[in-house]
């Protein structure tokens, strides 16, 4: 996936695809810091929302 150097720019009801790896050390003004425990409430609600 990366060497740990990419992760997934997830949103919620879409499975995430190879086109939304993103380089985790990149900034830019489309780049929102998020803590830890925000990104796990992301995930969590993400796994609980259908796909398609």
């Amino acid at each position: 996936m990366g060497a740990g150097l990419k992760a997934y720019r997830m949103k919620k009801g879409v499975h995430a695809r190879m086109a939304d790896l993103v380089e985790i050390f990149t900034s830019g003004p489309d780049v929102i810091p998020a803590s830890v425990d925000a990104q796990e409430a992301f995930w969590r609600e993400w796994l609980a929302t259908p796909r398609v």
